[in-house]
């Protein structure tokens, strides 16, 4: 039934579905209701597909199927549930309008980052002058080793979208877990706002600062150590390699996860409490070289590493020094692992001006 479906909405012809969940009593009250309701979200449906194709036909701005269909897909969920359905037709639908979602949400991405990259690449064709020390004029250089070719067009939409995602996910979402932290220890919060005042007085930030913030980065250090923002990372293994009793093959992925790895009481004391003074200690030290990799480790790390770390403490100490943060009673916030490692019921805090 589920495969019949998404079958009916994939293809727009919500039919097949009424096929698929008929009763053996067609004659039946709630065949005929759900029945109506099938033709009518039918209806809803092609008329969205027609706009589509009209507007896309056009040449203008196109939309995305998620623009129309939302409100086909909460019609029918709701119908379901109130005839007493199965849940799981609900949540199928639901997660069609989720993956909609995000494929919108991609969509505009693309789009915002493509602007700029179309800009660049019209202005290099036609022979004007363009940067050459940023990230795009990197990746424009950029040529495989191997084979010697470049990126092409798409190819470097998807790297720049990709730097984007990685680039504020990330770092949003390990600052939001570091305040967490600090609201729940309110003397190491103190102990970054002294440092914080110390450093600034009453002037902004400078890149310069940085060396002297070594409690604000412990505390960030440690943040990540706690809350990594990407869990589990998944690479492909390049030749054979005996593991414990299995052997892996070339093309084989393989999961390693820093969210297990730097809270293991074999390799941390006291793994799960919150304690950034902990890398100045022998345990500490022997953590960071052998079981601390919220960035990657290997050819493979994070490129932006050596940035998000410098940019997140600079965010932390300038927070700290303006704000005082508290936990919002009664609430604790549940990880779970998505594209990051961000709570499920969110991160919400008690914010004071000092």
């Amino acid at each position: 039934m589920t495969d019949c479906l998404l079958i009916g909405f994939n293809d727009y012809d919500f039919g097949k579905t009424v096929q698929a969940i008929r009763g053996n009593d067609e004659s039946s009250g709630a065949y005929r209701d759900l029945n109506l309701a099938f033709i009518e979200i039918d209806g809803q449906a092609r008329r969205a597909r027609d706009i589509l194709n009209e507007v896309n036909a056009s040449g203008e701005k196109p939309y995305h199927n998620a623009d129309f269909l939302w409100p086909v897909i909460l019609y029918l969920g709701s119908y379901l549930a109130r005839h007493g359905y199965s849940f799981d037709y609900v949540n199928l639908f639901h997660l069609e309008k989720e993956k909609l979602r995000a494929k919108l949400a991609a969509g505009v991405i693309r789009e915002s980052r493509g602007r700029p990259l179309k800009r660049r690449l019209k202005a290099m064709r036609a022979g004007e002058a363009t940067p050459t020390n940023d990230i795009l004029a990197t990746l424009l250089a950029t040529t495989d080793p191997v084979t010697g070719t470049k990126f092409d067009d798409a190819e470097l939409l998807d790297q720049i979208a990709m730097l984007f995602l990685a680039g504020h996910e990330t770092s949003a979402t390990a600052a939001a877990w570091a305040l967490y932290l600090l609201a729940n220890c309110p003397h190491i919060q103190e102990r970054c706002h002294e440092e914080a005042v110390a450093i600034y007085g009453e002037r902004a930030p400078q890149f310069g600062d940085m060396k002297r913030l070594e409690r604000t980065r412990d505390v960030f250090r440690e943040a990540l150590r706690l809350y990594p923002p990407v869990a589990v990372l998944a690479r492909d293994a390049t030749h054979d390699e005996k593991m414990l009793n299995r052997t892996l093959k070339p093309g084989d992925v393989m999961f390693v996860a820093p969210w297990l790895m730097q809270r293991h009481t074999a390799y941390w004391d006291k793994p799960h409490v919150f304690d950034p003074d902990r890398f100045d200690t022998p345990n500490g030290q022997e953590g960071l070289r052998c079981a601390y990799f919220p960035f990657s480790m290997g050819p493979r790390v994070c490129a932006g590493a050596s940035f998000a770390l410098q940019e997140s403490t600079l965010l932390l100490s300038e927070l700290v020094r303006r704000y005082r943060f508290l936990p919002a009673p009664g609430h604790t916030p549940d990880p779970v692992a998505r594209l990051t490692l961000r709570s499920a019921n969110g991160v919400p805090l008690i914010v004071e001006r000092r």
